[in-house]
């Protein structure tokens, strides 16, 4: 049984100063990631169709095992009107049978302003430290213009004539 800790963080201010991550839990299922999940730039390169709160739940439950993890992206704020500790996005990453692991990402808000690319810097750091991981990639679609540049920003390699990307550590 899995325990649902909120308070589980992951963050390295060296790597991401501006976020953090924070274990995602079925209470996260609500208006606000239904909102992101349902705006046109995101809905756009999304494999899922379905997009109700049961669903969600199901999904959140189905990520967290020791293969998998679905964390929330934390934006740290920057003292004017935003909330600190806001939710902004989503990081999944799955460990593969090849000893690498993948890479997804969706930003609910705050795009184009590198914390995206925080956000993969800070993804392939906890790959290697919590799961020994030293090679990551992401499938991006090609039209997905700003994951492309948030994961080439990151390091990643975007190979040609493929949709494929690719970070290894050193």
């Amino acid at each position: 049984m899995i325990r649902w800790d909120r308070s589980r963080l992951w963050r390295n201010s060296k790597v991401a100063p501006r976020i953090y991550f924070r274990w995602a839990t079925p209470a996260d299922a609500d208006a606000t990631y239904l909102g992101w999940l349902n705006q046109p730039e995101v809905l756009r390169w999304l494999s899922f169709p379905s997009h109700r709160v049961t669903d969600l739940k199901r999904y959140i439950r189905s990520q967290v095992n020791n293969v998998r993890v679905s964390l929330f992206i934390i934006h740290l704020g920057d003292g004017t009107n935003r909330k600190r500790d806001q939710r902004i996005g989503t990081l999944k990453m799955v460990r593969e049978k090849d000893g690498s692991a993948s890479l997804g990402l969706m930003l609910g808000e705050h795009r184009g302003h590198g914390l995206g690319t925080e956000a993969i810097r800070l993804g392939c750091q906890y790959a290697r430290s919590v799961w020994g991981i030293r090679r990551v990639w992401c499938g991006i679609h090609a039209e997905n213009v700003g994951s492309v540049k948030a994961f080439t920003k990151a390091g990643f390699l975007v190979r040609p004539y493929t949709v494929r990307g690719e970070y290894v550590s050193s």
